[in-house]
């Protein structure tokens, strides 16, 4: 289970109208916030969640977002699919009510506009906060890249045939017995030529 956000449990002040970025516990690996759970000391509208890319000081890029509008009054769970990249951080835009805060934390950068989208905007930095918001979600299994060869080995009425594919250069080397003898063969060189002996 992957989490970006703080824990969220009901604390000693509040937070109202704007658009807040929670700084503790960026996300530490690439992963699609599936949950967003928020603890309102008031009902909330107009709420937007989303998560935010770091652009360089206290500027921040929107990296994707999800509206839920009225959350209501102590904990709630929402669904959600906002992806989020490796040191991205969550934040919220409320347009009424108040969300949980505590005058402890590493940190949030506030505005009172709605930024949510936004491109390199910035936000005013407030040490010692923090809010309660968190997304949580899976991180998606690694890519496994499977490179193949075929062998194969047919016996018939006549000898045995060994079949090898995949190389560089397609061909067949086929040796194959008979009551006559055997053959050898090389099809598929850059001269297209064929050699045989027989016994």
């Amino acid at each position: 289970m992957a989490i970006i956000g703080v824990a969220v449990i009901n604390r000693g002040a509040s937070l109202g109208i704007g658009t807040h970025i929670e700084k503790e516990n960026p996300a530490l690996e690439a992963f699609t916030v599936k949950l967003v759970k928020i603890f309102a000391y008031l009902e909330l509208t107009g709420v937007k969640v989303a998560t935010f890319q770091n652009v360089g000081g206290n500027f921040f890029t929107t990296r994707a977002y999800a509206t839920l509008g009225t959350v209501p009054q102590g904990y709630s769970e929402h669904a959600v699919s906002i992806a989020a990249e490796i040191g991205d951080y969550i934040g919220l835009y409320i347009g009424g009510g108040s969300i949980e805060r505590d005058s402890t934390g590493e940190g949030i950068w506030t505005i009172a506009s709605d930024e949510i989208p936004c491109v390199s905007q910035s936000l005013a930095w407030v040490a010692s906060r923090v809010i309660s918001l968190q997304g949580t979600g899976l991180v998606p299994p690694p890519v496994t890249v499977v490179s193949s060869s075929i062998l194969g080995n047919k016996e018939t009425e006549q000898g045995s045939i060994l079949v090898n594919r995949g190389t560089e250069r397609p061909g067949v080397l086929g040796n194959v017995e008979s009551p006559g003898g055997s053959i050898f063969s090389n099809v598929g060189d850059e001269r297209s030529g064929i050699r045989s002996g027989r016994a």
